[in-house]
């Protein structure tokens, strides 16, 4: 027969191999999901790495029209109001 303290340990080398397996195979989707975030950007980069060339003048997406300087005729301004200066005193009754 086995003693209690031979079992016990018995049970701790397993869950400690569990555990060491948990660990790896986390590492391992880790690894995973961070060479796939790469290789999407990557794809992403090489079909968009174009539009980084300069473009040519006749097919600039701009309305020139909006660019155009626009004439504005200035306000008349009101002539200036006289200040009025009243008493306090005087307007209290």
């Amino acid at each position: 027969m086995s003693s209690p303290s031979t079992v016990r340990s018995i049970a701790n080398s397993r869950l400690a191999d569990a555990q060491r397996r948990s660990s790896r195979m986390r590492w391992a989707g880790v690894l995973a999901a961070v060479v796939g975030a790469h290789f999407i950007a990557a794809q992403w980069f090489e079909r968009h790495r174009d539009t980084f060339k300069p473009v040519s003048p006749e097919h600039v997406p701009v309305q020139v029209a909006l660019l155009k300087q626009v004439h504005h005729r200035p306000r008349k301004r009101s002539p200036p109001r006289p200040n009025v200066v009243r008493s306090r005193r005087a307007s209290t009754c």
